[in-house]
């Protein structure tokens, strides 16, 4: 006989549900190299997964294990004790685990080398349109596994919320190891931990936007960036947190960014990967100096002021940025628009249909800003690795296309993540997105 002891503080469990997960899976295979697996339109949910640490293999409630070219989409997954969604590790032999640390994990992708790690064999999953929430380490992790995949159109929420789960990788999206990963489209909130995306380690050729991502109260807010050297793409996002970004990197660029919370930047010494362009070889090791970032159209709000960067070691640049209200320039770059009377920070509404988010805007700051067109061109090449910014399939970069998809003005388009074309009180729909009229319009 079995006897399971169990406290329910405040419920009476003869008076309700009460269910004990044994399982630790829904859907996982058996063993590494089962590729190409369509994953569609099911509802899963109250798995028993096991917590995992950084060097070990992190079983999902559904799972890639350690394969390549997988499509999970438009399903339903919540409730698991740890993650939902993991897009793979390697399992690192009996007797060979390795410290968690800076050199152990360094040490460890020479183990991954050896077990397959490559672009023909690993990674390459797509994860689109699902809704994930309710687990309490991530919604979706991937650790090397998840090197060129995309991630798109997901809602993400109530994730790391109770507290039962602490340790490493308690995000809304954990990747360590994602090269030129593409994390577009989804909607993130409500998760604890330590950020809403987290990429950690190698996430070279990396691109994050036109996400939605509020009341995440993470230790390290909307999105970090850790231990990154670029380059690494951020773009067309909106960042309502009180905690935006955390920065223990160097060579990103931030774009047509709405940013209503701090950012948080700091250097590092530990050393860490870096690799030639769209390749998992490793290319030399750097610490995270901080610095080399390139700003361009953003607009920020409140009470930011980014001190942090200015003491960076590597310079970086800006231009075309709007400062709303008490938020401080930059005190590198040029055309900057300081707008300090201007007090209108945005507002996300939650209602029947969706979400809202009120926005006033000034269409001065076009004029003054003198933005231009975001390219591969404009954004250089990354310091550290010597990569330029570009496109995962090495064509270049053009941010052309707005939050929702709207074509922007090519001579001078708007700063933030909206191409707007007049002045005064606005409420656009983003999520799920849609092109809404202006609030006094509908």
């Amino acid at each position: 006989m079995t006897a399971i002891w169990a406290q329910f503080p405040g419920v009476d469990p003869n008076a309700t549900n009460v269910e004990i997960s044994v399982r630790q899976s829904v859907f996982y295979p058996s063993r590494p190299g089962i590729n190409f697996i369509t994953v569609r339109g099911f509802e899963m949910s109250q798995a028993a997964t096991p917590w995992a640490g950084a060097m070990s293999e992190q079983i999902g409630l559904v799972g890639t294990h350690w394969s390549k070219g997988w499509i999970i989409e438009n399903n339903h997954i919540h409730h698991s004790m740890c993650t939902g969604i993991t897009l793979g590790r390697y399992q690192l032999p009996e007797g060979q685990m390795l410290p968690a640390t800076a050199p152990g994990f360094v040490k460890s992708i020479e183990y991954a080398f050896r077990d397959g790690w490559s672009r023909e064999k690993i990674g390459g999953h797509i994860v689109r349109n699902n809704h994930i929430h309710h687990c309490e380490k991530n919604a979706i992790h991937g650790s090397l596994g998840a090197c060129f995949s995309e991630i798109s159109g997901n809602e993400i929420h109530d994730i790391a919320r109770t507290g039962w789960v602490f340790g490493v990788d308690t995000a809304g999206i954990k990747f360590l190891g994602g090269v030129d990963i593409r994390i577009t489209g989804n909607h993130i909130y409500n998760c604890g931990g330590s950020a809403g995306v987290w990429l950690d380690w190698m996430a070279q050729g990396a691109q994050v936007t036109g996400n939605l991502l509020h009341d995440n109260n993470a230790r390290s807010g909307d999105i970090y960036c850790e231990m990154q050297h670029g380059p690494l793409l951020l773009a067309n996002n909106i960042l309502l947190s009180r905690l935006s970004l955390c920065i223990n990197s160097e060579g990103l660029g931030l774009a047509h960014n709405l940013v209503n919370g701090e950012i948080k930047a700091f250097s590092d010494s530990r050393s860490t990967p870096f690799h030639p362009a769209h390749s998992l070889t490793l290319a030399g090791n750097y610490t995270a100096c901080g610095g080399d970032h390139r700003f361009y159209n953003n607009v920020f709000f409140g009470g930011w002021t980014g001190k942090h960067l200015t003491t960076a070691k590597l310079p970086s640049t800006a231009s075309g940025n709007v400062f709303v209200g008490k938020a401080q320039p930059f005190k590198f770059g040029d055309t900057t628009v300081q707008a300090e009377t201007f007090n209108a920070p945005p507002v996300l509404t939650q209602k029947a249909d969706g979400w809202y988010l009120w926005l006033a805007a000034d269409s001065s700051w076009r004029a003054a800003g003198r933005c231009r067109t975001v390219t591969s061109e404009l954004l250089g090449t990354a310091k550290i690795p010597h990569v330029r910014y570009e496109n995962p399939d090495s064509s270049p970069i053009r941010i052309d296309i707005d939050y929702f998809d709207k074509p922007r003005n090519e001579s001078n388009p708007f700063p933030g993540p909206f191409e707007i074309i007049r002045d005064g009180e606005q409420e656009f729909k983003v999520w799920p997105k849609s092109l809404s009229l202006p609030a006094d319009d509908r």
